[in-house]
């Protein structure tokens, strides 16, 4: 997971509008999916009704496998939820812990 400081994740979507929002949540999503071996359905979905909720859900539960069982599932779908930005900055702090850099390549 790419290292995103929290502030920035609560600052950016009130300076964009919204629109950081949906970049964050693709960014995470496919850094989910390439690193960590989790499936979540393409980011599309999140413009149907009701299935934005069945992909809410299957993005809390990669987040639970991330974190290893440190942040569940329902808990990440309630933050997302009920606390927007703020609780997509709590989930990132979670992201950040489980932050590995990347290691210089020497040449």
């Amino acid at each position: 997971m790419e290292y995103r400081h929290p502030l920035m994740i609560i600052f950016l979507p009130i300076f964009t509008f919204g629109i950081y929002t949906l970049v964050w949540i693709v960014k995470t999503k496919n850094e989910m999916n390439k690193h960590y071996g989790v499936f979540i359905q393409p980011a599309w979905y999140l413009l149907i009704p009701f299935l934005n909720l069945y992909w809410l859900w299957c993005y809390a539960k990669g987040v639970e496998t991330v974190t290893q069982g440190k942040r569940s599932a329902v808990e990440v779908l309630l933050l997302i939820i009920f606390l927007s930005f703020f609780g997509m900055a709590i989930i990132q702090a979670d992201f950040n812990k489980v932050y590995i850099p990347q290691r210089q390549v020497e040449s």
